[in-house]
């Protein structure tokens, strides 16, 4: 049997559907707003690569978080 872990970002889009009882389905205002593209987004959730830390500082943002969540 194979461990799934979830990244800290995937906790926190997880949480976020909990907390709101919507679907996370990000569009372009989303994309605008945090100031990361589409596909560095995913990156991003799926532990691919780290955020910056402008980044980190906008998904918390978005995310109404404090930064030390995100790392």
């Amino acid at each position: 049997m194979e461990l799934v872990t979830q990244t800290t970002l995937q906790k926190i889009v997880n949480e976020y559907e909990e907390r709101t009882a919507l679907k996370f389905k990000p569009d372009e205002r989303f994309y605008e707003r945090i100031e990361i593209n589409p596909k560095r987004f995913w990156q991003l959730v799926k532990g691919k690569k780290r955020p910056t830390y402008d980044e980190a500082v906008n998904l918390t943002k978005y995310f109404d978080l404090p930064l030390t969540d995100l790392f």
